[in-house]
């Protein structure tokens, strides 16, 4: 899977922040719904994210309760917790979480930037200045 226990992705979120919409992240269909950020916590046997959602979604969420915490291998802490599951495609770029920033560092030149997702396979970021002047240290 693309993304890790413990990384910060983007979902797409309804006006009111209560339901979390399952469909392809980069669809421009959906371009102008709203972008938050959850922890993934874990993956089911199918390979769904395991999202830890807060409080005000209220649409199809989990309870965690002690078979989910075993059979998905999550830690005891997630007990009574909300969750929601997700497939990969409806999961956005991997942040950086930086609480004073909130920001995503270029993995070339390692410039700060605020609000940027991912923008290569391997859920990093590449920024415009190095993907136009330094395109020869860019793997495929």
């Amino acid at each position: 899977m693309l993304y890790s226990i413990g990384d910060f992705v983007l979902v797409r979120v309804n006006e009111f922040e209560t339901l979390v919409f399952e469909v392809d992240f980069y669809n421009p269909n959906y371009a102008n719904f709203a972008v938050r950020e959850f922890e993934i916590i874990g993956y089911t046997n199918n390979n769904y994210y395991i999202l830890a959602i807060p409080e005000n979604i209220t649409q199809d969420i989990i309870i965690i309760e002690a078979n989910e915490i075993k059979k998905w291998k999550l830690p005891s802490t997630y007990l009574n917790h909300k969750v929601i599951c997700l497939l990969e495609c409806a999961v956005g770029g991997r942040r950086k979480y930086d609480p004073y920033t909130n920001a995503m560092v270029c993995k070339i030149c390692q410039n700060s930037y605020p609000y940027a997702i991912a923008n290569r396979i391997d859920g990093t970021l590449i920024c415009w200045s190095c993907r136009t002047t330094k395109g020869y240290l860019i793997d495929n």
